[in-house]
């Protein structure tokens, strides 16, 4: 309890001189003693009406104690806010929100704050306010003209460090002087990220503000995000970033959040050992912005048996390329000529495309689903499609398309993956590797030109006759190596003309006959409608 004076300011009474000196008895006191004597006092008085009993009403308590919680007046330092509301709400406006409705959570807070930022602590660990304090003649201090320390001090502890003209023997002496106590809110700091990157690049940087990106999760937007907007518009009145990406929360197997407080976080250590990082970050990749995302030790799993698929397509076609001529080329996607290579390019082309602007506007969860597709296409079909005219003397087109791809492949999986395409990279029988694979050009729309297809007809009606041709020995108990004899193809004259030009690879692929391929126009049928009709070689028992 305080000293006070009743009878002035705030503290009314009836009976002045009673009221102090009943008060005087309870100053010091702590509020649970200062009940004890008022008890005490009231008896004496005989004011006290019936003796104290137990009571049950709700109180809050401390979240990590079990004492009710106790407000008590003292100083604390502030910043205005309330008077930058609207400057505040229209930063958060101009902020290009990961998922746009992030942005309500942001503009909300701000139109509704209610008071301004309280940035000191009363805890031992945290960055200290750089101010002392002189001391009266009895020993209070003058809170009206805080001693602040010059920018060439920074930074200053002043409960270790005396200030300008003062000695540390002087510290809590009358005439001498105090330091703050008091340290930084922690958002009071963080909020500074932008400027604390700035202040350690290399002096003649352009790096200024805004910013690029602020990745974070949405449970600190009213804290991390917006006083981080906050501090950038008082220090430099401008945004501190463009962007603004969020995350959702990890959730356990129980669909709770996973927190250090809840003891139920799973350190990865042990994941990165059975699956590798590359598996682990590649499950992290498929968590979308804004949504929480379940820990799930298969989707580790699958990103294990992806990363070993893509290893092993990949020394596959290392083994396919071999010693081939084309690989001494640095130009070797000259050599890319063949109708089915230029169809299969183009929904490479189409995917690389799909998976850069999804980059372009932060949807890596996109852009890793989009590339993924398309390489199990290229190992399930593309591969089989191909790979006999890969071993033929004809083999330049092949080989040309299969080294681009795998570049492709490596490329745009590499920040999902960047462990195993950097061996991939690091292994490939063509190009130099002098350089990282991370310190490589993207791929780019430009680097299809000329080697693409108007459009993927040809490889997709393809993919749809060699998939039925495959269905149907399955269903007919047959190995897929047995020989097909004849094979009539009911589609659009179109198509049929389309699919004649990759003959070649179907016969291969399929195991038809040569001459067994028979083409029967369907007009009415859709363009991408293809009727199979197929007879088998039997096979010996």
């Amino acid at each position: 309890m305080i000293d006070v004076k009743f009878g002035e300011n705030a503290f009314e009474t009836l009976n002045e001189d009673k009221a102090n000196k009943n008060y005087s008895q309870l100053t010091g006191l702590s509020a649970a003693d200062a009940k004890r004597k008022i008890v005490e006092l009231l008896r004496a008085d005989g004011a006290l009406l019936g003796e104290p009993r137990p009571i049950k009403h709700f109180v809050k308590f401390y979240e990590k104690g079990n004492l009710p919680l106790e407000f008590v007046s003292s100083r604390q330092w502030f910043i205005k806010l309330l008077e930058h509301k609207d400057e505040l709400v229209d930063a958060g406006m101009k902020i290009n929100w990961k998922p746009s409705f992030m942005q309500a959570r942001f503009v909300d807070w701000a139109k509704n704050l209610n008071q301004d930022w309280c940035i000191s602590r009363q805890r031992f660990f945290g960055v200290p306010f750089p101010v002392w304090y002189k001391l009266d003649n009895a020993g209070n201090p003058d809170f009206d003209n805080p001693i602040i320390a010059d920018l060439d001090q920074l930074p200053v502890d002043p409960m270790s460090m005396a200030p300008r003209g003062y000695t540390e023997d002087m510290r809590g002496k009358n005439g001498g002087f105090i330091g703050d106590p008091d340290v930084m809110d922690t958002w009071a700091t963080s909020s500074l990220t932008p400027q604390l990157a700035m202040s350690i690049v290399p002096k003649g940087s352009d790096l200024s503000l805004p910013m690029d990106i602020r990745p974070q999760a949405h449970e600190i937007i009213r804290t991390w995000a917006f006083y981080t907007v906050a501090k950038a518009l008082l220090h430099e009145n401008k945004l501190p970033w463009y962007n603004a990406l969020i995350s959702g929360f990890i959730l356990d197997p129980d669909r709770k959040k996973m927190s250090k407080s809840k003891g139920n976080v799973v350190t990865p250590a042990h994941l990165i050992d059975q699956y590798s990082a590359d598996a682990v970050r590649y499950w992290a990749a498929k968590a979308r912005l804004g949504m929480d995302t379940a820990f799930d030790e298969k989707m580790m799993s699958q990103g294990h048996k992806f990363i070993v698929k893509l290893f092993n397509a990949s020394r596959f076609v290392f083994g396919i390329v071999g010693n081939s001529s084309v690989v001494a080329e640095s130009d070797y996607k000259k050599y890319i000529t063949n109708p089915m290579d230029k169809s299969w390019l183009h929904t490479v082309a189409d995917a690389s495309a799909m998976a850069t602007r999804a980059f372009n506007d932060y949807d890596y969860a996109t852009a890793l689903d989009v590339m993924e597709s398309r390489f199990w296409n290229f190992c399930d079909n593309y591969l089989e499609i191909v790979k006999t005219r890969a071993y033929s003397d004809d083999s330049s087109s092949a080989i040309a398309t299969l080294m681009f791809t795998i570049d492709v492949f490596v490329k745009h999986f590499a920040p999902f993956c960047p462990f195993i395409t950097e061996e991939i990279f690091q292994s490939r029988p063509w190009g130099t590797s002098e350089k990282s694979l991370h310190n490589q050009s993207w791929i780019m729309e430009e680097d299809f030109v000329g080697i693409t297809a108007d459009d993927s007809v040809l490889y997709d009606s393809t993919v749809k006759v060699v998939s039925d041709i495959r269905g149907a020995k399955s269903e007919n108990g047959k190995s897929q190596k047995t020989p097909v004899l004849s094979i009539t193809i009911s589609a659009p004259v179109q198509i049929c003309d389309i699919l004649r030009t990759g003959e070649t690879d179907l016969i291969n692929v399929g195991s038809v006959v040569p001459s067994g391929i028979k083409y029967v126009d369907a007009p009415e049928f859709a363009t991408s409608d293809i009727v199979l009709d197929m007879d088998f070689v039997q096979i010996k028992k």
